[in-house]
C-alpha cells in the first residue's frame, strides 16, 4: 500500500507542481490585490471626498457617452469616502471594444481611468487584474481554465492526505517516531535538507493546505462537483443558477429597473431580513433578467461577506436572498469557502497568513521537483552500475 501511495504522491505531485507553484505565487500577491493595485495606479483611486455622490445612472450616462461602444452592466460602489466607483462594461453588439472597467469619481462624475481587467500582462494597470484572473484560470478562454485548475485542486486535496500518510512512521511508539518529521535536521546534506523542508512545509500547515485545495474546488467547480457532492451529506438551498435558468433568454434587453432603483430595492429587501448596510455593488445579468445587489458595511471586511439579493429586473421582486451566516448547514459551509481561501474571514491577519501560505505552496512544489530529480539521478546511476557489471 505504501508503494502505491508513494507512486501517487510522486507522479501526481509532479503533474500538478508547476500549476501549484504559479497559483501559490500569484495567490501571495493577490491576497493584497486592492492595496497593490491602488499603489500602482493611484490615478484610478484618486476620488475626491467632498460633496454627495451622484446617482449611479448619471455616472453610467457619462461613461457610456465617453465610450459609445460599451454599455455598463455592473457597478462596484465605495464603502468609504475618497474611493471611486468602479463601473463594469460589455461591448455593444457588433463592437470590439476591450475596455471593461472604468473608474469614476462618485462626487464629480469625472472619469479617473479605464482598462481591460484581466488583460495581459505586467504593465502597472494590468498586472494585478492579470494575476487575479491567472490565479484561478491560467487566463485560458471560456471555462477551460476554471475546469483545469479545479481538477488540479481535486488532485491536490487528495494528495494532501497521501503526503501526510507517507510521513507516518513504521514502528511504535507512533508519535515518538513521527516527531522527527516535524523538524529540519541540522548539518544535513542537500537531499535531506530538501526532504525535511518538504515534509515540514506539508505537515505544520497541513490543515491550511487542505482548506486551500478544497476551497479551490468549491470556487472553480461549484456546480460541476462541489454542490452535487455536498448535497449528499447536507441540504442546500436553491442556488442562483437554479433560480436563474428558468428565466434564461438569449436576447438581452435593458432592465426596466435602473441601477439606483435596483440598489434601493436591494437594500430594503436586505433590511427586511435583518441585514443592515449600504449597497456595495449592483450587477445586471441580462440573460437571466435579474439584478444582483450586494449589501453590507464593508466590501472586503472580515466575516462571511455581504448579503446578496437577487431581484427581478422588471418588477424588483426578490428572487433569492443569500445572507451571511444563514441558511442550511450546507449553505453556510459554501459561504465559508471564499472567505477562507482569501483569508478575509479574519481580516488582515488572515490575508497575511494566506500570502505566506502561497509561498509555502510554491516551496512545496519546488522541493518536490528537486527531490524527484535527486531520486531519478540515483536510479539512473544505479542502473548504469548494474549494466556495467552485468555479464556480456
Amino acid at each position: 500500500m505504501r508503494k502505491v501511495l508513494l507512486l501517487w504522491h510522486r507522479y501526481v505531485g509532479l503533474g500538478i507542481a508547476a500549476f501549484l507553484a504559479l497559483s501559490g505565487l500569484t495567490g501571495s500577491v493577490i491576497a493584497f490585490n486592492h492595496e497593490i493595485d491602488g499603489w500602482l495606479n493611484p490615478e484610478f483611486y484618486a476620488a475626491s471626498d467632498e460633496g454627495p455622490a451622484l446617482p449611479v445612472r448619471d455616472l453610467v450616462a457619462r461613461v457610456e457617452a465617453a465610450y459609445p461602444d460599451i454599455y455598463i452592466d455592473g457597478a462596484s460602489l465605495p464603502d468609504r469616502a475618497g474611493a471611486p466607483v468602479s463601473l463594469w462594461a460589455e461591448p455593444r453588439e457588433g463592437r470590439d471594444e476591450t475596455i471593461n472597467q472604468i473608474f469614476v469619481d462618485p462626487a464629480s462624475g469625472d472619469i479617473l481611468g479605464a482598462r481591460n481587467f484581466g488583460a495581459c500582462c505586467f504593465s502597472a494597470e494590468n498586472v494585478i487584474p492579470f494575476l487575479y484572473v491567472f490565479h484561478y484560470s491560467l487566463s485560458l478562454p471560456e471555462r477551460w481554465g476554471l475546469w483545469l485548475m479545479g481538477l488540479i485542486a481535486i488532485f491536490w486535496f487528495f494528495d494532501c492526505f497521501v503526503g501526510a500518510i507517507l510521513t507516518f512512521p513504521k514502528g511504535r511508539p507512533f508519535f515518538a517516531n513521527w516527531r522527527p518529521a516535524f523538524g529540519i535536521k541540522r548539518g544535513a546534506g542537500a537531499y535531506r535538507r530538501n526532504l525535511d523542508l518538504h515534509r515540514v512545509g506539508g505537515l505544520w500547515p497541513w490543515l491550511l493546505l487542505a482548506m486551500l485545495a478544497l476551497s479551490g474546488v468549491a470556487m472553480n467547480l461549484q456546480y460541476e462537483v462541489f454542490r452535487p457532492l455536498l448535497s449528499l451529506v447536507a441540504p442546500l438551498s436553491p442556488s442562483p443558477f437554479d433560480v436563474g435558468m428558468p428565466r434564461f433568454t438569449e436576447k438581452v434587453s435593458p432592465p426596466a429597473l435602473g441601477f439606483d432603483e435596483a440598489m434601493a430595492r436591494g437594500v430594503e429587501a436586505a433590511k427586511a431580513q435583518g441585514e443592515v448596510g449600504q449597497a456595495l455593488g449592483a450587477y445586471h445579468f441580462g440573460q437571466f433578467r435579474a439584478w444582483l445587489i450586494v449589501v453590507g458595511e464593508e466590501e472586503h471586511g472580515p466575516g462571511l461577506g455581504a448579503a446578496r439579493i437577487y431581484l427581478d429586473d422588471a418588477t424588483g421582486d426578490v428572487l433569492l436572498s443569500e445572507l451571511p451566516g444563514r441558511g442550511t448547514a450546507g449553505d453556510i459551509f459554501l459561504q465559508l469557502q471564499f472567505p477562507l481561501h482569501s483569508g478575509q474571514i479574519v481580516g488582515l491577519p488572515g490575508r497575511i497568513v494566506i500570502a505566506v501560505m502561497g509561498l509555502v505552496v510554491a516551496t512545496l512544489s519546488v522541493t518536490g521537483i528537486i527531490l524527484w530529480g535527486y531520486k531519478r539521478k540515483g536510479r539512473v546511476a544505479l542502473r548504469r552500475r548494474r549494466e556495467a557489471v552485468a555479464p556480456p
